[in-house]
């Protein structure tokens, strides 16, 4: 996310093309809903972890969760790469 607002805040304007808008903001989106689930990953693993301490086959389980959280995450971003699309202002060109 830093470097796409670094690049708009000295340029004030988007040079680099339709393709790299479309996944600027799908990983722009998909970092946010990242950080957000593996949080419940973290959240469940805690829980299960005081609940039942000495279980171990809870490990296997976790490993799953966090995939299927970077795979949610990525479906939650799926369609930030649909709206967001460069156009150019009808008045003004460049």
């Amino acid at each position: 996310m830093m470097p796409l607002e670094i690049a708009w805040a000295a340029t004030v304007q988007w040079l680099a093309g339709d393709v790299m808008c479309r996944v600027m903001m799908f990983t722009r989106t998909f970092g946010l809903y990242l950080s957000s689930y593996v949080l419940i990953c973290i959240a469940i693993d805690r829980y299960y972890a005081i609940l039942k301490p000495l279980n171990l086959t809870w490990e296997a389980r976790m490993r799953r969760a966090l995939i299927l959280a970077w795979f949610c995450a990525a479906l939650s971003s799926l369609p930030q790469s649909f709206i967001f699309h460069l156009e150019e202002h009808p008045e003004v060109r460049g």
